[in-house]
């Protein structure tokens, strides 16, 4: 993403499942919707990942320039940092999914000024924005509380039973262990062991595994612990 040009997104000629253009927005919050949906299509797809290019509308299988004009985001002087921060509060303020994700999707933004750095004549930007799923949940938009799924060459809501096909199919245990170490002597060390289950499913069964290695020319203190 990092050496992606802003030629290389003019040369996108029509969508696919993992690109999508959108052209023209007439204000912010249609923007907002806009991007939220597509991110929100990527992810839930089979492939997990996509890239929208906003600026750039696919009309008839070739890519016509409508760059998004500088102003859309912030009145008055808009820089480049003002539209990457505004997409990525977008993406992480009203990304939802089904179970709560631990990790957020990666998220990369580029802007690009399209008359000084594409060569077009707009006083615009070109934004490319690629996103990448991190955990198997169901995602949906904050916005209108709607799942959507990548297929093809378009975006589509999901329907309610799929969103519950999905969800349930999502659902897994997700254990942690606490150890307490217990001094009983300089020889001895007792551990109390609690298991807790932070996912959206009953575990079956649990396995633990500890290994305990003793430090050659230091004091017996297999944990590297100190008494309290």
């Amino acid at each position: 993403m990092e050496a992606i040009a802003c030629r290389d997104l003019l040369d996108f000629a029509h969508e696919s499942p993992l690109v999508e253009l959108k052209g023209r927005f007439s204000n912010k919050g249609e923007l907002t919707k806009a991007v939220l949906k597509s991110v929100v299509a990527f992810l839930n797809a089979k492939e997990g990942r996509g890239l929208l290019v906003l600026g750039v509308r696919d009309k008839e299988g070739a890519g016509e320039v409508q760059c998004l004009p500088k102003g859309l985001v912030k009145e008055g002087l808009e820089s480049r940092d003002d539209v990457e921060g505004f997409i990525r509060n977008t993406v992480f303020s009203y990304l939802r999914s089904i179970p709560p994700a631990i990790a957020p999707p990666y998220l990369a933004v580029r802007v690009f000024d399209c008359r000084s750095e594409c060569g077009v004549d707009c006083n615009g930007w070109l934004v490319a924005v690629y996103v990448e799923r991190s955990a198997d949940v169901l995602y949906y938009s904050g916005i209108d509380d709607s799942a959507y799924v990548r297929e093809g060459s378009s975006s589509r809501r999901l329907k309610l039973e799929e969103v519950l096909q999905l969800v349930e199919s999502k659902k897994k245990p997700m254990v942690i262990a606490f150890l307490e170490p217990q001094f009983v002597s300089a020889q001895e060390l007792e551990l109390e062991v609690v298991f807790m289950n932070i996912g959206s499913k009953l575990a079956k069964y649990v396995g633990c595994q500890l290994y305990v290695a003793k430090s050659i020319g230091t004091p017996y203190n297999p944990l590297g612990l100190s008494k309290s």
